[in-house]
């Protein structure tokens, strides 16, 4: 069977292009063929819209008094093929891609309806309009062939409440009732999908994709590596307070801490971003993780490491919720560093077995999820 998987804009962040490879390679150990639609961001402007989009900025800037490039997209693409490299070279490595798809405000997919027996949207938060530019095309608005399978795999909203504009939910209402499957990452989400699209069918909760790889998929990415006795910090959104609790969690554990260029996840950073190798790496290799991110701790538990989570709100902390009650680690997770004071948890130790039971009983329910979609 030919697929494609349609995903958030692969670009440099860790989690999102590791989702991917890791659902792109359990389809091709199916036996199909695979594809994810590489959705990139559109810097093509025609002469008429940049000169009103420049002299726009131009008044901007002289009203605000404050100087902003005004070929924004020509400087945004130029710090790009700098500072994702590496993200790149992995992705050209290990995801095979579609032709280009420039996706900002409006992309056209219409090739695919010729290309293709099934597309797969997921994972990751595909169906979170503040994330999904033009959420319609993530409920698949844009196939025209009936013979095509739509399925959504362990999709997220990110989130426990409904953030969908009344349009939003009319638009897409109307298209997920033509999913042949959906299954969804977070307990929630099941609930938003009958609420907000009065959805009557079944949906099933699965696990996030790198879940259903095998350690060793993982460990031969990276090679050798030589264990560190340290910490290994990986914070998407930096504050005074989640640098308290990583220096508390140094001074319990008598171990020093580390992270990759911290400044790499911001969206302005000029800083290269390092391989996924190396990101993957650190967590292997290190004693304890501390992250605010939701893959950070996905790769924790896979790799039982003993880890904190910080509350990200602003990502999604319906997230966190559903994967830690999942695997029964609630008390990994904290909002402040004050939390940490008088704990007896950095000395708490956590039944590996036990969760490593769950990942594979909910690894075959995901597994059987997909083949039954695809089949």
């Amino acid at each position: 069977m030919r697929i494609a998987i349609m995903t958030l804009r692969l670009h440099k962040n860790y989690g999102g292009i590791l989702q991917n490879y890791a659902l792109n390679k359990v389809i091709r150990d199916m036996g199909h063929n695979v594809e994810t639609i590489n959705i990139v961001w559109n810097t093509r402007l025609t002469p008429l819209k940049k000169c009103f989009i420049w002299t726009k900025r131009l008044i901007k800037n002289l009203i605000r008094m404050k100087w902003s490039p005004l070929d924004f997209e020509g400087q945004i693409l130029k710090q790009d093929q700098i500072t994702t490299q590496y993200t790149k070279a992995f992705k050209i490595k290990y995801i095979p891609l579609t032709s280009k798809i420039y996706y900002l405000p409006n992309g056209d997919f219409s090739d695919l309806n010729e290309n293709y027996d099934a597309i797969i949207v997921g994972s990751d938060q595909v169906w979170r309009p503040k994330y999904a530019n033009g959420i319609k095309h993530y409920f698949l608005d844009f196939i025209t062939n009936s013979n095509i399978k739509r399925i959504a795999y362990s999709i997220s909203f990110g989130t426990n409440i409904n953030e969908y504009t009344r349009y939003q939910q009319l638009q897409c209402s109307n298209l997920i009732k033509k999913f042949n499957a959906i299954s969804v990452r977070e307990e929630s989400g099941i609930q938003l999908i009958q609420k907000i699209f009065k959805y009557k069918k079944n949906v099933t909760q699965t696990l996030d994709p790198t879940l259903l790889l095998e350690k060793e998929e993982y460990l031969n990415l990276i090679g050798n590596y030589e264990n560190n006795d340290k910490i290994f910090y990986y914070i998407l959104d930096y504050t005074e307070d989640k640098q308290k609790a990583i220096n508390q969690i140094e001074q319990k554990l008598s171990i020093p801490s580390f992270t990759l260029t911290p400044e790499g996840v911001d969206n302005n950073s000029t800083l290269i971003i390092p391989p996924v190798e190396e990101w993957l790496k650190a967590i292997i290799s290190s004693r304890f993780i501390v992250t605010d991110s939701f893959h950070g701790c996905v790769f924790s538990i896979l790799f039982n490491k003993p880890f904190f989570v910080y509350g990200n709100n602003f990502r999604g902390k319906a997230r966190f919720d559903s994967l830690l009650k999942t695997f029964g680690l609630e008390n990994r997770f904290i909002v402040s560093s004050s939390q940490l004071k008088n704990r007896q948890i950095l000395d708490e130790q956590i039944n590996w077995d036990t969760i490593n039971q769950t990942i594979e009983r909910q690894k075959q329910i995901s597994k059987n999820f997909l083949f039954t979609a695809l089949a």
